[in-house]
């Protein structure tokens, strides 16, 4: 079986092959006789060869509205190699850019399209976000009920496509996102502080200003805490001068990139996200796994990984005082959130075997 994966969201290709992603990649491709990957990607880059059978090409589209047309003829060129009779699934990682390319190329060749959905789309929050997201909604409204098989990273997404397409029910797979275990020992806080992390990207969708407007009303509580946010965004900048205005700058770390974040999960008291939306929610995972309380707005893997008063505490979105409350909670009685025995992670294996298994099932029609 051949297996075509179309991929938006990488310009730089760099980004694509970071240590983890090549590796995640490359087990995928093993899954399979032959794979490909065509990225999204400005120009300069090369094909790439992750493993003996998953090579991974990029568009060098000179710009990102041009990407899933080169990304059309990449595609017609690998798979006019495919021997005549032989099976081939072609999976776009989300149900827009991506899927325009994948149907079509399904549709050229009389492959099995299988698209996954990574976000939940069908959010008020996401729809209204920007411009492009209206066209993205519609994309997907259109793609999806011409899928042959679809995967989603969370139950809630499932919920939202199965209300809106009770017809696409049987075709639908839940599949949470797989991360790599971190090595984690964990660091008792010093008498007095309170350690509040973020694993972020500064996106408008992440609501970082959410976050240290409910640091600064914990802060002016408490005098207690210190939060630290590791990622990179288009809006670093004004949260960074945020902070400064709320007079947080020696209370908040903006970490930057960080590949290794064990050490950041190890000092950690609370876990906190704080989206408008999200699909599944791996930070937030990641700390869960690790048994750090987890406060998060009712998105993503709330409800089904954290639960409210358990695990965790879940907020509205954009509710600043429920947030500020949350974390006032945990800080007055953390041991009620935390696990006597973290949760157990799936290995890798046993993930690999159900995505294998799940396209192995996909069947057109």
């Amino acid at each position: 079986m051949t297996v075509l994966f179309i991929g938006s969201g990488h310009r730089n290709f760099s980004d694509f092959l970071r240590p983890k992603s090549r590796g995640r990649l490359a087990a995928y491709g093993a899954l399979f006789d032959h794979s490909y990957a065509i990225a999204f990607t400005r120009p300069g880059f090369s094909v790439e060869t992750l493993s003996p059978n998953m090579t991974a090409h990029p568009t060098n589209s000179a710009s990102r509205y041009m990407a899933p047309f080169d990304a059309l003829r990449l595609g017609k060129q690998i798979l006019s190699t495919v021997p005549k009779g032989e099976k081939v699934i072609i999976s776009a990682q989300d149900p827009f850019e991506s899927a325009f390319v994948a149907q079509r190329l399904a549709k050229r060749f009389g492959a099995i399209l299988h698209i996954q959905v990574h976000t939940d789309f069908l959010a008020k929050e996401f729809v209204g976000e920007r411009w492009e997201n209206r066209i993205r909604y519609v994309l997907a409204l259109y793609f999806l009920p011409r899928a042959d098989c679809i995967r989603v990273v969370s139950v809630r997404i499932k919920r939202s496509l199965v209300r809106r397409f009770p017809e696409l029910e049987r075709r639908i797979t839940v599949l949470p996102i797989w991360s790599s275990p971190l090595s984690i020992v964990r660091v008792p806080s010093a008498k007095g502080r309170f350690n509040i992390l973020m694993v972020s990207r500064f996106e408008p969708e992440k609501r970082i200003r959410d976050a240290l407007a409910a640091f600064k009303k914990f802060w002016e509580k408490t005098k207690s805490g210190k939060l630290t946010i590791v990622g990179v965004g288009s809006l670093l900048d004004d949260c960074e001068q945020l902070a400064e205005n709320l007079g947080l700058r020696e209370r908040v770390i903006f970490a930057g990139w960080q590949d290794n974040l064990a050490s950041h999960y190890a000092a950690a008291d609370v876990f906190l996200l704080t989206s408008r939306y999200e699909g599944w929610g791996v930070a937030a995972a990641d700390a869960v796994y690790a048994g750090i309380p987890v406060v998060m707005t009712d998105v993503g893997l709330a409800g089904e990984l954290v639960q409210d008063g358990e695990n965790g505490i879940v907020t509205p979105v954009g509710d600043i005082d429920a947030i500020t409350e949350a974390l006032f909670s945990v800080l007055a009685n953390p041991n009620r959130f935390k696990p006597q025995q973290p949760l157990e992670r799936e290995s890798l294996e046993k993930y690999l075997d159900r995505y294998r298994e799940a396209l192995y099932r996909c069947r057109r029609g």
